[in-house]
């Protein structure tokens, strides 16, 4: 059957899954609101463009739902597919600071795409099956891509971390009534992804959004230059005739610290790479429901903790505060 992943933009930890998942001869239906130019329409891929922030779209709430669940229908017929068999919600949005700082678009997006996109492609994708007589509670795995935000909460994430928490209520009822095959929340700490890029580029060194978001669209090679190998020669070629290289070389040098702060923090950065890795694992083998956190190691690589998905007991609760 078919493995559905939402949120493979380019430099995203969707995108390095599904690599893996093609490599590794699944059939996939991608969504996200932008076309990834890494993956061609084939006999093991099928792409489905959908916002998933249903705020942003000015058409009824429910005829939003039923396009994407009709999208995603004939994705997976056009696979020679009759049902799905995992889904992966990668797709999320990022913000920190406090509650009274976040504007109206901000909290749209974030509940958008992080609590109400969660249940509704879900629910869509549960919806298919049924229609096909497979049952969800011995054959659908669903596995959400939250945060360690999610389940270790601090200070200065209000709603980000209020959304993410909001996938492990979600993943532990599902398991509890035993409605899926298996529920999984991955709970990872920050990846080397596009959305730490934006956070360390835009949040923190001031620099515009667009710039980023235009790179990130072109040359993967350029993009990585800058924005992972922090390439002063990179970043002056990618705005010649533009001016301003001086303040180019001070933005830069801002990122580049931010940048290392994060990897010598003591949560480290992941690679997408090893964090796709563990995700394709947790697809492919017959591991247990459960909350994984994924964190760096100080060895290389990344260390995986497994704990139960516990519905409302005083060790679930103590962990939470």
């Amino acid at each position: 059957m078919t493995v559905i992943v939402s949120g493979i933009a380019p430099h995203s930890l969707g995108s390095a899954l599904v690599d893996l998942l093609l490599r590794n001869g699944a059939k996939v239906v991608g969504v996200d609101v932008e076309i990834n130019h890494l993956f061609e329409e084939g006999p093991t891929f099928r792409f489905v463009m959908c916002d998933l922030n249903p705020w942003r779209n000015n058409i009824d709430w429910t005829l939003h739902w039923e396009r994407l669940t009709e999208s995603l229908r004939r994705a997976v017929s056009d696979l020679g597919e009759s049902g799905v068999s995992t889904l992966v919600q990668s797709a999320g949005v990022y913000w920190s600071g406090e509650f009274m700082r976040t504007a109206s678009t901000t909290r749209s997006a974030l509940l958008g795409v992080n609590t109400v996109a969660r249940v509704e492609l879900l629910h869509a994708v549960m919806s298919l099956n049924d229609e096909t007589g497979i049952l969800n509670d011995e054959q659908l795995t669903h596995i959400d891509i939250g945060s360690l935000h999610g389940v270790c909460l601090q200070s200065g994430r209000s709603l980000y971390a209020a959304s993410k928490a909001f996938g492990v209520a979600l993943a532990t009822v599902m398991d509890a009534g035993r409605e899926l095959r298996r529920s999984i929340y991955v709970a990872p700490g920050p990846i080397d992804t596009y959305m730490l890029h934006f956070n360390h580029w835009v949040v923190k060194s001031g620099g515009r959004s667009v710039f980023i978001e235009n790179l990130r669209k072109g040359d993967p090679t350029v993009y990585d230059a800058i924005f992972r190998e922090c390439s002063e020669p990179a970043l002056l070629r990618s705005i010649t005739g533009l001016g301003a290289e001086d303040q180019a070389r001070e933005l830069l040098k801002t990122y580049k610290s931010h940048r290392e702060a994060a990897f010598a923090a003591q949560s480290g950065v992941i690679s997408a790479r090893h964090c796709a890795e563990v995700v394709h694992s947790l697809v492919a083998s017959d591991c247990k429901s459960g909350i994984y956190l994924v964190t760096h190691s100080p060895t290389g690589g990344v260390k995986v903790e497994r704990s139960d998905l516990e519905c409302g007991t005083p060790a679930r609760l103590a962990v939470l505060r």
